[in-house]
């Protein structure tokens, strides 16, 4: 059933990776100081540790609007 929604092929994150690690950076910095919270910085830290193992991922360029072949978009677009 949701082989037909999200395809049978690989799919590749719609988000920057980049990003993410930054983010969990800034998150494990913040728990670093507060007791009781050690297991949680270290596991933010082995998740940082993977995304930084990770290849960036190369997405092609958005060459055209999706929607710009629709009749309703291609009349709201020549306005």
């Amino acid at each position: 059933m949701f082989e037909r929604i999200l395809g049978s092929g690989p799919r590749h994150p719609d988000l920057d990776l980049d990003s993410v690690r930054e983010t969990l950076i800034y998150m494990r910095d913040d728990l670093v100081g507060v007791p009781g919270l050690e297991r949680a910085a270290a596991a933010l830290d082995v998740a940082i540790g993977e995304l930084g193992g990770l290849a960036p991922v190369e997405t092609p360029a958005l060459t055209h609007s999706p929607g710009a072949d629709r009749p309703k978009f291609r009349k709201l677009l020549s306005r």
